[in-house]
C-alpha cells in the first residue's frame, strides 16, 4: 500500500493490529475517517471505537433504507481557504439524509463539503447516519419519559 510507505513502523504496527480485530467495513473507516478519544481511552482505542461506530451507523442506515441526497452548495463559506486556493476550481457540495416520512425534510445534513472523493463521501454519509441515529434515540427517550 502506497499510504503505508510514508508511515512510521509504529503506525504500520497499529494498523496491522487493528486489521486483525476489525471487519473490512470497520477497517475502511479506521483508514479514512477522523476520530476522537475519551479520557479513559488511548488515541488508538478511540480510533477503533469510532471506526466501529461509523460502520454500525452505515449498516443501520442501509437497513432502514435511508436515502442520501448530494447537491451543489449554492453559497459555500470558503473563507478558511487561502486566496490562492479560492481562485482554483472546487466542487463544493451538501449532503442530507432524506426524511422517509417527509422528503422535504432532512434527518441530518452537512454543507461546505469541498472536493469529496468516493471515500470521503462514504465517511460523510456514515457520520450523518450516526448523527441522525443519535437524534432519533434522544427523541425516543424523550417520548418514553413522558
Amino acid at each position: 500500500m502506497a499510504t503505508l510507505k510514508n508511515t512510521s513502523k509504529a503506525g504500520r504496527s497499529k494498523r496491522a493490529k487493528a486489521a486483525k480485530q476489525l471487519t473490512p467495513t470497520e477497517l475502511f473507516f479506521y483508514d479514512n475517517s477522523g476520530y476522537s478519544h475519551g479520557q479513559d481511552e488511548t488515541p488508538e482505542q478511540g480510533r477503533i471505537r469510532c471506526a466501529k461506530d461509523l460502520s454500525e451507523a452505515e449498516a443501520i442506515a442501509a437497513r432502514l433504507q435511508w436515502a442520501y441526497e448530494w447537491d451543489w452548495d449554492e453559497c459555500p463559506d470558503l473563507s478558511w481557504m487561502s486566496d490562492e486556493e479560492r481562485e482554483q476550481e472546487h466542487e463544493v457540495l451538501c449532503c442530507r439524509i432524506v426524511d422517509p416520512e417527509n422528503p422535504r425534510y432532512s434527518l441530518a445534513s452537512l454543507g461546505g463539503i469541498v472536493d469529496p472523493d468516493s471515500n470521503y463521501r462514504r465517511v460523510i454519509e456514515a457520520e450523518l447516519a450516526a448523527e441522525a441515529i443519535t437524534a432519533l434515540d434522544r427523541e425516543i427517550e424523550t417520548l418514553d419519559a413522558h
